[in-house]
C-alpha cells in the first residue's frame, strides 16, 4: 500500500517539477551556446533565467510539501484519505519519501545542468574541470584528511543532508497538524506558523545544549582514526533522525487520533 501512496504523490506532482526540470536544462544548454558563441547578454540573460528557474525550483518544493499535506490530509480530501485501510504514518511516510525523491532528483538535474553548460565548450573544458578536482582531492589526502576519511565524512554529509531535510518537512507537518487541532479552530493558519518557530526553536535549543554538554565531556572529541568533522557530523545525524522520529510520530498520533476536519 504505501508503494500505492507513493505513486499517487508522484502522479499529483510531477508535473510541476518536470516542466521546471526541463526549463533548466534548456537553459543550461542555451547558457553553453552563448558561452561558445561568446555573446555576454546571452550569457547574462541565461543565467539570470537560470537563478529564477533555481528559486522557483526551491519555492515550489516547499509549496507543495504544504499544500500537498494540508490538501491531501486536513483539507475535504482528508475524509477520503482516513477511509484508506493505510496507517496515517504510511501516508505520512509517502509524502516524506516523495520529498527526498525531489530533493534528490534536483540535485541531479542541477549537476546535469553544469555539464549541458560546459559541453559545448567542449570536452578540453570538462577534463580540466576533472583535472583541478583530481588536484583537490590530491591535496586534501597529502595535506588534510585521508583518502578513508574525506569518503566517510562525504557519505555522512550526505546523509545529513537527507536527515535534516527530513526534519525540515517535519516541523512543516508537525505544525500544520497541531494548527488543525479542535482548540485552534479559528486560528488554524497562524497557529500553525507559530507552532513552526516555536518547534524549530526547541530543537535549537536541545541541540546547542546537548552539543556543549557533550564537548564539555570530550564525547564531540574524535578519536584518531575519525575526523572531527566526522565526530560533529554524525552526532547532529543521530540528533536530528530522532527529532525526525519524534516529529513523524507526534504528526502520525494527531492525524490518528486527534484530526479535526470541521
Amino acid at each position: 500500500m504505501l508503494g500505492k501512496l507513493i505513486k499517487y504523490e508522484f502522479k499529483a506532482t510531477m508535473r510541476s517539477f518536470l516542466a521546471i526540470y526541463a526549463s533548466l536544462i534548456l537553459t543550461g544548454v542555451l547558457i553553453g551556446i552563448f558561452m561558445l558563441a561568446n555573446v555576454d547578454v546571452g550569457m547574462s540573460l541565461g543565467m539570470l533565467i537560470m537563478v529564477a528557474l533555481m528559486i522557483t525550483l526551491g519555492v515550489l518544493t516547499i509549496t507543495v510539501i504544504i499544500k500537498r499535506f494540508s490538501k491531501n490530509l486536513l483539507g475535504d480530501e482528508g475524509y477520503l484519505m482516513m477511509t484508506l485501510p493505510v496507517s496515517a504514518k504510511k501516508i505520512v511516510a509517502s509524502k516524506i519519501i516523495t520529498s527526498v525523491v525531489y530533493l534528490i532528483l534536483s540535485t541531479i538535474v542541477v549537476f546535469l545542468v553544469f555539464v549541458v553548460i560546459m559541453l559545448p565548450s567542449g570536452m578540453a573544458t570538462m577534463k580540466e574541470f576533472i583535472r583541478s578536482m583530481g588536484n583537490v582531492w590530491n591535496y586534501m589526502v597529502m595535506n588534510l584528511l585521508s583518502a578513508r576519511d574525506i569518503i566517510l565524512n562525504m557519505i555522512i554529509t550526505f546523509m545529513l543532508g537527507i536527515v535534516d531535510y527530513i526534519s525540515f518537512i517535519l516541523v512543516i507537518y508537525t505544525s500544520l497538524s497541531i494548527g488543525q487541532l479542535k482548540p485552534f479552530n479559528k486560528h488554524r493558519t497562524p497557529v500553525a506558523i507559530i507552532a513552526f518557530f516555536i518547534i524549530n526553536m526547541i530543537v535549537s535549543v536541545i541541540s546547542d545544549g546537548l552539543s556543549n554538554l557533550l564537548e564539555s565531556m570530550n564525547i564531540l572529541t574524535a578519536p584518531q582514526s575519525m575526523s572531527m568533522l566526522s565526530a560533529s557530523s554524525i552526532y547532529t545525524l543521530v540528533f536530528y533522525g530522532v527529532v525526525s522520529v519524534v516529529l513523524f510520530m507526534i504528526t502520525s498520533y494527531i492525524l490518528e487520533k486527534k484530526l479535526n476536519l470541521e
